[in-house]
């Protein structure tokens, strides 16, 4: 059991990494309140991405991401709150296999004005494609 975890927290870790390096290199500078990154994680799920996300603190010039993670409940505790993060976030990271995260994301964003990253799989992988979810190898998980 604790291989997988590993594996998924390496994971979610390598995603994480890949996107920050990416967004730094292609902005040049970051602002210091929106997130760089978004996850957005089912609630059984957010020990674990929390734990790749503080240990990426910085990348190689000492520069800080500002990665954030959201789940479920947040969401549904604060819808209002969580649209305006996501509509300041430049890269979500949508775990798909959780329908409410889906859901969220289709009815309060539009996937194709930004980057919007499915982890994993849905029931209707296609249909997301068609709404601007993009599908990833390197970063489904």
């Amino acid at each position: 059991m604790k291989t997988i975890y590993r594996q998924a927290l390496c994971r979610l870790t390598a995603a994480a990494l890949l996107f920050s390096i990416t967004l730094l290199a292609s902005t040049g500078s970051r602002a210091a309140t929106p997130p760089d990154i978004t996850f957005l994680v089912l609630d059984h799920n957010s020990y674990l991405a929390r734990l790749a996300v503080d240990r990426l603190t910085s990348d190689s010039t000492g520069k800080p991401f500002n990665i954030c993670v959201v789940t479920v409940s947040d969401l549904e505790q604060s819808p209002d709150e969580g649209r305006a993060l996501l509509s300041s976030s430049p890269i979500l990271l949508v775990d798909v296999m959780g329908r409410e995260l889906e859901t969220f994301v289709k009815t309060h964003i539009n996937p194709a004005s930004k980057k919007v990253y499915a982890l994993r799989g849905s029931l209707d992988d296609q249909a997301l494609k068609k709404s601007g979810f993009i599908f990833d190898d390197e970063v489904s998980l």
